[in-house]
């Protein structure tokens, strides 16, 4: 199941992330931090750049977890998770959660769709 939303726009095919340091997070942090009891993950930041940036920033997930990713924008920017075929509109100054349950295990690019670059990367361990 996907869903995604914003404050006063609903995208009929809702995308986004979260937050986590440069270099990820290993399998202990990432199952003391940030889960609940219902396997649901705790919502994550995920800041869309206005250009490629010098490093990656890396999530890391569970297989069969519901995500919560809330993106940020200086400007209308449309994002796009490949592998789950996901194109988001990120809007500036508003809450832009991408809800997504994880059904496909693996490395995905989190890309700003119009310029091309990617600015975060979502592993996805079975």
């Amino acid at each position: 199941m996907i869903t995604g939303h914003d404050e006063e726009d609903h995208n009929e095919e809702g995308h986004d992330e979260e937050d986590h340091n440069e270099e990820g997070h290993d399998e202990e942090d990432h199952n003391e931090e940030g889960h609940n009891e219902e396997g649901h993950h705790d919502e994550v930041e995920v800041a869309v750049p206005s250009s490629a940036p010098e490093q990656l920033q890396v999530l890391n997930f569970n297989l069969g977890e519901k995500i919560e990713l809330n993106f940020s924008s200086t400007s209308e920017t449309e994002i796009h998770v490949h592998g789950y075929d996901i194109h988001f509109i990120v809007q500036p100054n508003k809450e832009n959660i991408l809800e997504i349950e994880l059904t496909i295990a693996g490395e995905f690019e989190i890309e700003e769709h119009d310029g091309g670059f990617e600015f975060a990367r979502m592993i996805v361990s079975p």
